[in-house]
């Protein structure tokens, strides 16, 4: 009897430490990988912003906007342009009307913009319009002394200090220049507040810890700059995944081409406001995430002269399929519960039990990391988030929700075919109206 229970305790304690040490390797990978996202987010949360020194050089601009179908926003980003507190004879603004069916191309031209039209069933997406864009402007001699472009999505606005605040950032050399990206709509639903704040813990704690370290960052989507040199160098806009500014920056970082954050560069941006216009724009992110990761990071990291660097290892992570992880440790432990309850090495009950605290330390740890990010960010940018105290709070609590739809979002992205559509943008506002 004695021996029986000794093989029983014995056969119990390798099942036991085999899960264990599994277990513990999995989580150092994690710690390994996403370290550095919780030492950015307290370092963003004390260190100081990067400001620039003002600069009597007016350099000159090319105001890029992609659009598709946004008649009813494209002529306040264009107001706002013109509003800018800057020479307009130094500013030159374009518009790609993109397969559009409205009159996005007519009010642009009346508006005083250089409208080019692009109609294309086949090559559909954002990207494709940037590359025409380029194509157009840097062909023609007539645009030669533009020496930067500014790129935007047409739902966008500046504040009016917008472009001599880049400028600074420009004229200190800077090639390429991320702008702190402001929420247009953070009171129109909870989703809205969701997408705001994430974006908001972006500027805090990825792209002010990274510029005070002087790592250099990453492009987010619209409102970044880029200096006429660097389209030169890579031909034009070649980057066609479904997520071409982290393709971009990623390109940027191997290239040792650093990418500047100028935080006193405002622009307004609209959040979608329903779960379905947010599942769908965060699976396109999820999808393009997983084809850059898998069809690029060999290419990129092969390329000749390559630069490695911290940034070069955060944007990698940023990309890595990361549902991956928990689905891998789900299927080790059932691999490994249905092995030792068979060779009756553990109670079943005893592992259901393991898993399920497990399970729930995991939810828990998630929900406070969530939690901590969605009050972070709203106590630091309590004064300028647009909204009341109830909804500012309940954006917060309910975060961890929003964030937390991603698991499902990714796993059909995974098994989804994924194009590139448009988000429908409702917030016909003006600059005045948002800054009053």
């Amino acid at each position: 009897g004695n021996m029986t229970t000794l093989i029983s305790e014995l056969s119990f304690n390798i099942a036991k430490y085999f899960i264990i040490i599994t277990d513990i390797i999995i989580l150092l990978i994690v710690l390994i990988c996403y370290g550095h996202r919780l030492f950015h987010a307290i370092h963003g949360l004390f260190c100081k912003k990067v400001t620039y020194p003002s600069s009597n050089k007016k350099h000159k601009y090319g105001y890029l906007i992609t659009a598709r179908n946004e008649e009813n926003v494209i002529g306040y980003l264009i107001d706002s342009i013109k509003n800018q507190n800057y020479p307009q004879e130094l500013m030159r603004i374009f518009v790609v009307a993109d397969n559009c069916t409205d009159k996005t191309a007519e009010i642009s031209r009346n508006k005083g913009a250089i409208v080019f039209e692009r109609f294309n069933k086949k090559l559909i997406g954002k990207s494709y319009a940037l590359e025409l864009a380029f194509k157009e402007i840097m062909s023609n001699k007539e645009y030669d002394d533009i020496e930067a472009f500014i790129l935007f999505d047409a739902d966008n606005l500046l504040s009016k200090e917008y472009t001599n605040e880049i400028n600074k950032a420009y004229d200190q050399g800077n090639k390429v220049i991320a702008s702190f990206r402001h929420s247009k709509n953070f009171s129109s639903s909870w989703v809205a507040a969701g997408q705001s704040i994430f974006f908001y813990y972006e500027m805090l704690m990825v792209h002010r810890s990274r510029a005070s370290l002087n790592m250099g960052t990453a492009i987010s989507g619209t409102g970044f700059l880029i200096d006429r040199s660097v389209m030169e160098f890579y031909g034009g806009w070649i980057f066609h995944t479904l997520i071409e500014d982290v393709e971009f920056s990623l390109n940027c970082a191997v290239d040792n081409i650093k990418i500047a954050f100028c935080e006193d560069a405002v622009f307004y941006d609209e959040q979608p406001s329903t779960a379905k216009d947010s599942f769908v724009q965060r699976m396109r992110w999820c999808k393009g995430l997983k084809e850059s990761f898998f069809k690029y990071t060999k290419k990129i990291l092969s390329k000749k002269n390559a630069h490695f660097n911290q940034l070069v290892f955060e944007l990698l992570i940023q990309i890595a399929p990361v549902t991956n992880i928990p689905i891998c440790w789900a299927i080790i432990n059932v691999i490994y519960g249905i092995v030792f309850t068979c060779l009756g090495f553990i109670e079943v009950q005893v592992f259901l039990n393991y898993i399920l605290i497990c399970l729930i330390t995991i939810f828990v740890i998630l929900i406070l990391n969530f939690w901590f990010i969605s009050f972070s960010v709203i106590i630091k940018y309590n004064k300028i988030i647009k909204s009341s105290k109830t909804k500012k709070f309940v954006g917060a609590v309910l975060y961890p929700l929003f964030m937390l739809m991603y698991l499902p979002i990714s796993i059909v992205a995974q098994l989804k075919n994924v194009e590139w559509v448009p988000t429908p943008h409702k917030e016909n506002i003006s600059i005045d109206k948002i800054e009053k």
